[in-house]
């Protein structure tokens, strides 16, 4: 689904067939993308070819298979207009070319389970429905927690986990849902959230004080006010990647502290610097969104959750899937602790993940879309 995911496939699949292994993504000029279409044109032997979304529309009855790899991901949607959802164009595509298609993720989507309990999907081997954790995994209640600023973002359980790693010179990596110091800017007098004026999108606070909107790319001064009642009383809430910085170099100025997010990595290049950097690190942090997980093609010590709550309060019907599927990623980067700190630890969720029940997290996900008429139940149209 993306360019930092081809690369990780790649590193593997190339192994002892790099003769017959192509690459198309969208940092190739044109003429190596002329170049690699002429020697696929040529053939004369099997291959392997590995590509971004877009270039599905090279695709023709010559082609075999088609594998949709990480087939779960919120991806292979684009969120900009034309909406297009990329996993029903492949499907559209190997019915109308007849090649065979192939669905793979560690944990498939509800849509596949439900269409292959529909005897519309058949398994090419048996599916697993429980996790083999390999690390030891705890959940921490945020509710518990009262004080200042450094407890109310870091748990003692999660400040100890930091100091063994880095005692023990080891990597870690923590997980941050939000880019900035504060996701959210609230007046104090209406209640007014902050927002561009240009596209409507909520404003990001960062440091050096700067108001930065994510969805047009425009920048507001410190001084900017309340867009409804002009008051300078602006309230920063939420956790945002740069106050968890702030803390932990105050905290550990002895650690190598990295961060990948969108608003300071502009390039695959830079995302791949930082992380080799932090991985030729010793006793060295990484705070990274869900970008950072697209670049962390090895397994660490420790990894954690510092905030993930945010996403439940978003109005999504798929939204406890995506929530899993992080969960699953960060777990499987933890070798020895994963660590995950939310004020909602009562939600069903998370102990469908701590006891890696797969089958009950799918039934319980599935009986809730039924009960609403959610996809992949029913077909949702939106008439605009």
């Amino acid at each position: 689904p993306s360019h930092a995911s081809l690369q990780n496939f790649a590193l593997t699949l190339q192994k002892g067939i790099e003769e017959y292994t192509y690459i198309l993504s969208g940092d190739l000029s044109k003429k190596e993308i002329n170049a690699t279409l002429e020697k696929i044109k040529r053939g004369g032997h099997a291959f392997v070819l590995l590509g971004t979304p877009h270039f599905l529309s090279i695709i023709d009855a010559g082609f075999g298979t088609i594998i949709l790899e990480n087939e779960a991901t919120p991806h292979y949607k684009t969120k900009e207009r034309p909406y297009f959802d990329i996993a029903m164009f492949a499907q559209f595509l190997s019915d109308e070319a007849e090649i065979r298609l192939i669905l793979a993720d560690s944990l498939l989507s509800v849509k596949t389970l439900y269409l292959k309990e529909k005897n519309l999907y058949l398994p090419i081997a048996p599916l697993k429905y429980r996790l083999l954790k390999e690390n030891s995994t705890r959940v921490v209640d945020m509710r518990k927690l009262k004080g200042n600023q450094v407890d109310s973002v870091f748990s003692q359980a999660l400040i100890d986990q930091i100091s063994n790693a880095l005692s023990e010179k080891e990597r870690l990596y923590l997980f941050v849902l939000r880019k900035g110091a504060s996701p959210t800017t609230v007046c104090a007098d209406c209640g007014h959230e902050l927002a561009c004026k240009d596209c409507a999108a909520p404003l990001v606070l960062y440091h050096p004080p700067v108001y930065l909107c994510h969805r047009c790319f425009k920048r507001y001064p410190a001084d900017t006010r309340c867009g409804s009642c002009r008051s300078w009383r602006l309230n920063p809430i939420g956790i945002g990647i740069e106050k968890v910085e702030g803390i932990l170099r105050k905290r550990f100025p002895e650690a190598s502290i990295y961060k990948i997010e969108s608003g300071i990595v502009t390039t695959d290049k830079k995302a791949k610097d930082i992380m080799t950097k932090f991985m030729e690190s010793r006793s060295s942090i990484l705070l990274g969104t869900e970008l950072g997980l697209n670049y962390l093609n090895q397994k660490v010590p420790y990894a954690a959750v510092v905030s993930l709550d945010g996403l439940f309060a978003l109005p999504d019907y798929s939204i406890s899937e995506k929530i899993f599927s992080i969960l699953l990623r960060l777990s499987h980067k933890a070798e020895k602790s994963f660590l995950i700190q939310t004020r909602k630890p009562d939600e069903k969720i998370f102990d469908y993940f701590t006891r890696g029940n797969l089958l009950d997290f799918y039934r319980a996900e599935i009986e809730n879309r039924k009960k609403f008429n959610y996809p992949p139940v029913k077909i949702l149209i939106k008439i605009s």
